[in-house]
């Protein structure tokens, strides 16, 4: 079914944290689902949208980044019925971490 996912990469993380919500509001993720992060999804006449928040403990990170500090980021949605993705940033696939994008932090 039709999905957005979120790549995160905390930095010294060894691998990203992957987040996904479909239309319908079922949220996975690649870490067995243990996480305290939420999600919510809204269709809509013409489509849908979401809602996520994921706490920071949730990637492993205790308290707020400090200002000026970045984190790898991708975002992701992929419409299966037409074998159509797009992305925050271009790239190959969404998990590949060369093609997240920068998220800095004030």
């Amino acid at each position: 079914d039709d999905d957005v996912e979120l790549f995160v990469l905390p930095p010294g993380a060894p691998s990203a944290l992957q987040f996904a919500i479909n239309a319908l509001g079922t949220i996975s993720d690649n870490f067995g689902n243990k996480a305290a992060w939420r999600a919510g999804a809204q269709r809509l006449k013409d489509g849908w949208t979401v809602e996520v928040f994921i706490p920071y403990a949730a990637v492993g990170v205790t308290g707020t980044p400090k200002p000026g500090s970045s984190w790898a980021l991708q975002i992701g949605r992929q419409q299966k019925a037409k074998a159509e993705t797009t992305s925050w940033t271009p790239g190959r696939a969404f998990n590949v971490p060369e093609g997240f994008g920068e998220v800095v932090f004030e």
